[in-house]
Parts: C-alpha cells; sequence; structure tokens
C-alpha cells in the first residue's frame, strides 16, 4: 500500500507541491527564509483554508507549543515547532475537495489518497535550508504515525518517529475528536480526554509517546480551554 500511495501522491499531488515549492522560494535564497517568510507562509495557508480547518491549524499550534513546554524543551525547538504545528495538514491541498468534504466512510481508494497528504506535505516542504521548514516537513510527513506502529505512510514506531511529530500527533487527535466534521459529531471535552486515555476501539492510549500522553493529562484542561476559546496562547 506504501508503493501505491507514493504513486498517487505524485500523481494528484503534481500541481499544488509545485506551486507551494514556488511560493515558498519567492525568489530568495533558502538560507535566508527566516521566521517572518513562515509566518508569511502560516498566513498564506491559513487565508486559503476554510474556517473548519484555519481553526483546527490554530488550535493544534497552540495545543503543541503548550506541550512542548511542559516536556522541558529548548526555546528553539519550541519555536520550531510552534511553527511546524500549524503546517501539519499542509498535503491536504492538495487532495480533491470532494474526498476531504465527503460525509461518510471512504472508499479503500479514496482512504489511500486521503492518508497521501502526509507525504504530500513533506514534499512541499523538504529541502530548504531553514529549521523551521525543516522540521514542519518532518511534521506532516510523520504525524499519522503511531507509537505502536501502527500508523502510516511508513509503520514507524516508538522514538522512530520524530518528537515534534508525537506531540503534534496526540494535538490532532484531540482536535479532531472535539470537532465536527462531514463523517462524524464533535465529541465532549470528557469524551475525547476518556478516547486518547482509555481507548475507544478507534483510538487507543498506545498510539501515542507515553510521555507526551502524560503531559496532555496534566495540561487536558487547558486544552479544552483553547478549544471553547477560553485561553490564548
Amino acid at each position: 500500500m506504501i508503493d501505491i500511495s507514493h504513486e498517487i501522491s505524485r500523481e494528484i499531488g503534481k500541481g499544488a507541491v509545485a506551486a507551494m515549492k514556488r511560493f515558498i522560494h519567492r525568489e530568495k535564497s533558502t538560507d535566508s527564509f527566516q521566521s517572518h517568510d513562515v509566518e508569511v507562509l502560516l498566513s498564506r495557508v491559513t487565508a486559503i483554508s476554510d474556517e473548519v480547518t484555519a481553526g483546527h491549524l490554530v488550535r493544534v499550534r497552540k495545543y503543541a507549543i503548550l506541550i512542548a513546554e511542559q516536556l522541558g524543551l529548548g526555546e528553539d525547538t519550541q519555536t520550531q515547532i510552534y511553527f511546524a504545528s500549524q503546517l501539519h495538514d499542509i498535503g491536504k491541498m492538495a487532495i480533491p475537495q470532494e474526498i476531504l468534504q465527503k460525509p461518510g466512510s471512504f472508499t479503500r481508494t479514496e482512504k489511500v489518497i486521503m492518508n497521501t497528504h502526509t507525504l504530500l506535505g513533506g514534499e512541499m516542504l523538504r529541502d530548504y535550508h531553514c529549521p523551521y521548514l525543516e522540521v514542519a516537513a518532518e511534521v506532516a510527513l510523520y504525524h499519522h504515525e503511531r507509537w505502536d506502529g501502527t500508523g502510516y505512510p511508513y509503520g514507524l514506531s516508538g522514538e522512530a518517529i520524530p518528537l515534534s511529530a508525537r506531540i503534534v500527533t496526540v494535538c490532532d487527535v484531540y482536535d479532531a475528536l472535539r470537532s465536527r466534521r462531514p463523517y462524524k459529531d464533535c465529541y465532549s471535552h470528557d469524551v475525547a480526554l476518556t478516547a486518547i486515555c482509555d481507548g475507544d476501539g478507534w483510538t487507543l492510549p498506545e498510539h501515542f509517546d507515553p510521555q507526551v500522553l502524560a503531559a496532555f493529562v496534566k495540561l487536558n484542561r487547558w486544552f479544552d480551554d483553547i478549544y471553547t476559546g477560553g485561553l490564548e496562547v
């Protein structure tokens, strides 16, 4: 299936990958690409996203910086994760809207296509000599990998998954559980917390880095406050 995903990602994502790379280059040396340029990129991605997606991206960024702080990561690493987390789903820009917005379950082919957003996102953001985009590329590529090895696109497990992606994984799952989507209703905070910590048949605690999960549990009420708009980060 990985080979199929690679082939599909090459076909459906050529235009979007090329367009995003042109935008990032902006006729500048990649060596001069700094935080201001990444802020412009974040603004661009948010502006062309629908309201639901834009809110999701901003909230995930806020959750991620809280966990990075809770884990005691250095200031530079926190800044990299701050920028990278909001770009985790950038590959979805290349996925057909009829799949992104489909109500109900995906067919096998649609699921394979949807899963290629990780490969496409990594392709869009890779090869730039800028720490913000290097971390963003690994987050985009690996944020659906799982600690127990059951994720995609490569089935990585444990510390083979970059820490930045392990942080974004729990943030992404929490926000997805809380949010209404074309194929699901929204969960309350307590139901989402239970699903992540105890499992609900789809989400399982072994999907997450135990240290990251422990940080999430400590911060869970702050996550709720961010989701409901009661906490600015």
